[in-house]
């Protein structure tokens, strides 16, 4: 069991030994110049987390996809859950732990500060659904195209998205933001977590408009009506090198009609910069997203600002 690296200049460095079965071992290690260290190694058993996965009325799921993650010394395991739900999670390191669980129709769920050399019971909600149709307000005339996406309402009112292009439920199942085209204006979203939503669907030329909807466990919501309203709209994405970015502040001038002529661009003083169209100001989400509705026609300037970046702005047109 002995092991012996050569060629070492002077400093500290650390050794790890995460042999399969075993805890991970760490230590920091200092060598002088032109001397040895010596070092012994003292692995201790594996840890492990077992338990059972089952749905709400108590019968066991097979092939359920187990993963412990976050312990001490990042070393983390994933396993699947048998004919009797029992799974075992093995070769962890330190805890606490958090786990994981997913499975086709049910809802992912987590539990934090999973203790190893522990059994857990991880309960599982079936999935339910999403049913209805956009409309026109004024006419009732079906939308044909047209985007939906989803929020979690909180239980202080308030919402939240998902994180690169995509919604988490509040049993962590994850949908991305969907574009749908039907002549009859209707939409279905499976595969949804059971809780309160905020439901927003969109579409080129015509304001959003979101309704409250709740999913109930195994069942679809169905009779689901968004009526969208005549308006003017600016939406588009944010993004870095690194994908999706949330958090920019968007917002827009009103263009001079000097400028709109002689085609130039705003003047970068702050003094000469024109003010920003009362209320006509955003973020956006996790998904990049954003949208400024229920603009006037005119010339405009989009200027996209986030702390972390250099402002961006972009000149667009809005007509009726």
């Amino acid at each position: 069991g002995r092991t012996r690296f050569a060629g070492l200049e002077g400093g500290t460095y650390a050794v790890t030994c995460a042999p399969e079965t075993y805890q991970p071992f760490a230590a920091r290690v200092t060598l002088a110049e032109e001397h040895e260290a010596g070092l012994d190694i003292v692995l201790l058993p594996e840890n492990a987390i077992a338990g059972i996965v089952s749905d709400r009325d108590g019968m066991p799921l097979e092939g359920a996809e187990l993963s412990a993650f976050g312990g001490e010394g990042g070393r983390g395991s994933s396993a699947m859950s048998d004919a009797n739900g029992w799974f075992r999670l093995g070769s962890l390191g330190e805890g606490p732990y958090t786990v994981r669980a997913r499975c086709e129709g049910f809802a992912e769920a987590s539990l934090a500060e999973v203790k190893v050399d522990s059994e857990i019971a991880v309960v599982l909600a079936r999935t339910g659904g999403i049913r209805g149709i956009v409309l026109l307000a004024r006419t009732g005339e079906r939308v044909t195209s047209f985007r939906v996406r989803l929020s979690v309402v909180r239980a202080d009112g308030s919402q939240e998205d998902g994180g690169r292009g995509r919604f988490r439920g509040p049993g962590g199942g994850m949908f991305f933001p969907r574009e749908f085209s039907s002549p009859d204006g209707s939409f279905e979203i499976d595969g949804v977590a059971p809780g309160t939503y905020s439901l927003e669907a969109a579409a080129e030329g015509l304001s959003g408009r979101q309704v409250t909807v709740t999913v109930v466990e195994g069942e679809l919501a169905e009779g689901i009506v968004v009526p969208l309203e005549d308006g003017l709209s600016v939406a588009g994405y944010v993004t870095s090198k690194r994908g999706p970015l949330a958090g920019a502040e968007v917002y827009v001038v009103a263009v001079p009609r000097d400028e709109r002529r002689a085609g130039r661009t705003p003047e970068k003083t702050a003094a000469a910069a024109p003010a920003r169209l009362e209320k006509a100001v955003t973020y956006s989400d996790e998904t990049g997203v954003f949208s400024l509705r229920e603009l006037p026609p005119g010339t405009y300037d989009v200027i996209v600002h986030h702390p972390d970046f250099l402002p961006e702005t972009r000149r667009v047109e809005i007509r009726d």
